[in-house]
């Protein structure tokens, strides 16, 4: 008999909670499937979950492959199907294997066995991070909204605060909106990427009276207001 795990739809270290909860109990020799079928999304914590998920059975599993192209398609470029072929079996439209080759992802799934294996990875991350989120000078942090589903980068040499928005199924940034004064090939050639661009990509709205007279309630000295 094959006990079927149902992983959610977005995979990270909270909802990861209920394949944990699914597979207590269950006998480390036992028959499973996880089926990530409906899976959208899963962060980089998701995907390292399942492997070590895959490790830790005697019985080889079985995993069922997302459905959804774009799902699929960030999974691979992760290198997570490259390290998931040695442990599970694998159901659905899976990529062929191939060497771990350089990710184009921020974050993509690396063995570390020692300290030089961390250094590439935060070398990684630094390189990738310049290619994939272009901005004005002085560039000096990195304000994402409670959801995260966007991220605001203010850039001193430039005056302004980039927003930029990002694929729930790729984590990719896209361009949603620009500011007053831009433009989508302005903001396309400051970008050390190939821009993706929102099909009703429209100007900033200006703030209205109402919001406004927020922000100046919390900025009483008129620094970020004028």
């Amino acid at each position: 008999m094959t006990t079927v795990i149902k992983v959610p739809p977005s995979l990270d270290e909270h909802t990861f909670e209920q394949v944990l909860e699914q597979v207590a109990g269950i006998p480390e020799d036992a028959k499973m499937l996880l089926d990530a079928r409906h899976t959208k999304w899963a962060s980089p914590y998701g995907l390292t979950a399942l492997l070590t998920l895959g490790q830790v059975r005697r019985t080889r599993a079985t995993l069922a492959a997302p459905d959804a192209d774009d799902t699929l398609s960030y999974w691979s470029r992760a290198n997570f199907f490259y390290y998931a072929n040695d442990l599970f079996d694998l159901q659905g439209v899976v990529p062929k294997r191939s060497p771990a080759a350089e990710s184009q992802v921020l974050l993509p799934i690396t063995p570390v066995s020692g300290s030089e294996d961390v250094h590439q990875v935060v070398g990684h991350i630094q390189q990738k991070a310049q290619q994939i989120i272009a901005t004005e000078p002085k560039a000096h942090a990195i304000l994402p909204d409670p959801a995260n589903r966007y991220v605001f980068v203010p850039c001193l040499g430039g005056d302004v605060v980039l927003q930029f928005r990002f694929d729930a199924a790729t984590g990719e940034a896209y361009l949603a909106t620009f500011h007053p004064g831009q433009s989508v090939e302005s903001v396309r050639a400051q970008t050390g990427w190939e821009l993706r661009v929102a099909p009703d990509v429209a100007e900033t709205p200006t703030p209205t009276a109402s919001e406004l007279a927020i922000v100046r309630d919390c900025d009483p000295q008129g620094f970020w207001t004028r």
